[in-house]
């Protein structure tokens, strides 16, 4: 097979299947028209490089164009492996099936994926972060600011502490603006 940076073909068959997948916690707790892993790695992605943005004005040191590419690419992998469950991702080395099917078919953007799976850089950590915080926007849209929320919220506040300086001062904004929209997501009940 030809890996999907030199094949226009596969490279649209990648998107059609993310824009196709749905997220498999949202069909797990009865959200009918889930959200698909596309319309997620959109919405990470206007996040990450909106952030990125601010935090550049503000004299940050992070290089917007690999924000855009990270976000772009970081779920790359589940259009081969599809989006698992955080059940069978606890039952596999999920990681290391993701590293492997990026190496096999988008080389490219390998590093990129480890990247930010490893918050490995500012601009890793900041993606990470955002897929956090966008699946937390997503279930306070879809009022399912329960378990899911509340955990998610607590995932994020654990980020933070790895974070330091400008990015978690703009992170922490983010966390209280999230909390004034959907205080049910980050009070324990």
């Amino acid at each position: 097979m030809t890996p999907v940076g030199k094949d226009p073909w596969e490279l649209m068959r990648v998107v059609d299947t993310l824009c196709g997948t749905p997220r498999v916690g949202w069909l797990q707790r009865g959200i009918r028209n889930a959200e698909t892993v596309g319309e997620h790695v959109i919405l990470v992605s206007l996040l990450s490089l909106t952030v990125a943005e601010a935090l550049r004005r503000k004299g940050m040191d992070i290089d917007v164009g690999r924000v855009a590419v990270i976000a772009l690419s970081h779920d790359v992998a589940e259009a081969y492996l599809g989006h698992a469950s955080e059940e069978l991702r606890g039952l596999v080395d999920w990681r290391a099936a993701e590293v492997a099917v990026m190496e096999r078919r988008v080389p490219e953007l390998l590093e990129y994926y480890v990247e930010y799976r490893e918050m490995a850089s500012p601009e890793g950590a900041l993606v990470a972060f955002m897929d956090k915080y966008a699946t937390l926007v997503r279930a306070c849209s879809y009022d399912a600011a329960g378990d899911l929320a509340r955990a998610t919220y607590g995932r994020l506040t654990a980020l933070l502490e790895r974070l330091d300086g400008q990015m978690s001062d703009v992170l922490r904004e983010m966390l209280v603006m999230a909390c004034d929209r959907c205080p049910k997501a980050c009070r324990a009940e």
